[in-house]
């Protein structure tokens, strides 16, 4: 146990020991009630803190303000809190393990304009999003909720009573690899888009059958769901990292937050502090554009697009388009289609027929613009953690156990000296 201090001379202290630590930051999660002792010295407080370590820590829990049974704890939560080290997960799915059910630092998701890429004869829409989704799992994205039935090649429920199927969607990042712990290897797949529009049977590499075995999102599927020819769906588990092969029951603290835009954002980020950025514009073609045949270059058309300015590159801007023509932007105006990078267009082309009114493209703007939300608060799982959004990939910040920090610290060191 750390040396005797009073709580006034910790609070008042720039940095605390590890000693000081090891006696604080460990706060027990059932301890609502219990100490009578007005005197709140290190040893004494060490002690209360740490009387039953086996509950998983909860500082929430901890009785602050007017129910703390010792005045000089008013503020311990938070001050606990400001001391605890920092660590941040990123990724299409930030994946992390901490034994402290507090709130998130911070967590910043990307917004990606989704669709367009299409051809002239079957151009792809782009969309925005108006509200971004943030799901929080622990090493089971599945929610274990299942019944009696199987799921056609089309992606729809039929009855068998040989058979049992996920019963509601679950929700995976476009591209990431999951493992599906299951009680065989031949799991049926099914893979839905965004509006959860049926999509496919086979995974981003071409695989049908799900089941001890690791699998890829197609790139424009959010959900999926599966069916398994088995009594009971109480032993399956969808993972995510898929280096986990282990069955995990699914965590009943599992929850997801929507946060309003208030606006269409069709690129840039948004937090869960209540900033927002927009990096990106979309503009709408008006079939009436006066573009210009240049014969340099090998030849390419232009136009002067209005407001606001694209952001300059040295090689243009490139910028997505709904039916597949290469566009880019040069000296944040001039929207240019070279002959070059588009075989099919000549100084001939009817560039209004090519791009009428209400077609559509988006570019990244010279000058951003922000947006406020409304800040959302979202506390960690204790034990592991998937938290992703609808929009894109996500970073997120989070508070470590000390212990949790020192063994960081050491498998760093290990790693460097190997």
């Amino acid at each position: 146990m750390a040396t005797s201090k009073k709580f006034s001379e910790l609070t008042a202290a720039s940095s605390l020991t590890a000693n000081d630590l090891a006696a604080v930051a460990h706060v027990d999660a059932q301890a609502e009630t219990g100490y009578e002792s007005q005197k709140a010295t290190m040893s004494q407080l060490g002690q209360y803190l740490n009387k039953e370590m086996q509950y998983a820590t909860d500082l929430s829990k901890f009785p602050v303000g007017s129910q703390s049974p010792i005045p000089a704890l008013n503020n311990l939560r938070d001050f606990l809190y400001g001391q605890l080290p920092v660590n941040s997960a990123s990724g299409s799915i930030a994946n992390f393990t901490t034994s402290l059910a507090l709130p998130l630092v911070a967590l910043k998701a990307y917004i990606t304009a989704q669709g367009g890429g299409g051809t002239p004869s079957a151009p792809v829409a782009i969309t925005g999003f108006d509200s971004v989704k943030i799901y929080q799992r622990g090493g089971n994205l599945w929610d274990g909720d299942w019944e009696s039935g199987d799921i056609d090649i089309s992606g729809n429920n039929t009855v068998n009573s040989s058979s049992i199927r996920s019963k509601n969607y679950i929700p995976i990042s476009p591209n990431v690899a999951f493992y599906c712990v299951a009680p065989s290897n031949y799991g049926r797949a099914r893979y839905y888009d965004k509006n959860k529009n049926y999509i496919g049977a086979t995974d981003k590499n071409g695989y049908t059958y799900i089941g001890n075995t690791v699998r890829t999102m197609p790139s424009n599927a959010y959900y999926l769901r599966f069916a398994f020819t088995t009594e009971s769906g109480d032993s399956i588990s969808v993972n995510y990292p898929s280096t986990d092969t282990q069955y995990h029951a699914y965590n009943p603290n599992s929850t997801e937050y929507t946060i309003q835009l208030g606006q269409t954002c069709y690129g840039g980020e948004v937090g869960i502090d209540g900033s927002g950025t927009q990096t990106h514009s979309l503009y709408t073609f008006t079939g009436s554009e006066s573009w210009t045949w240049v014969s340099a270059d090998g030849g390419y058309w232009r136009f002067t697009k209005p407001a606001p300015r694209a952001k300059s590159k040295s090689a243009g801007l490139v910028v997505l388009t709904e039916n597949g023509i290469n566009l880019k932007i040069v000296n944040a105006s001039y929207v240019v289609c070279l002959a070059s990078e588009n075989p099919d267009i000549s100084s001939s082309t009817n560039m209004n027929t090519l791009f009428p009114s209400g077609s559509k493209m988006c570019f990244e703007m010279e000058t951003s613009t922000t947006f406020s939300v409304t800040p959302v608060d979202i506390t960690a799982l204790v034990g592991e953690n998937n938290i992703f959004a609808d929009s894109g990939d996500i970073e997120v910040s989070f508070k470590m156990g000390v212990q949790e920090y020192i063994d960081k610290k050491i498998a760093e060191t290990q790693a460097l000296v190997l």
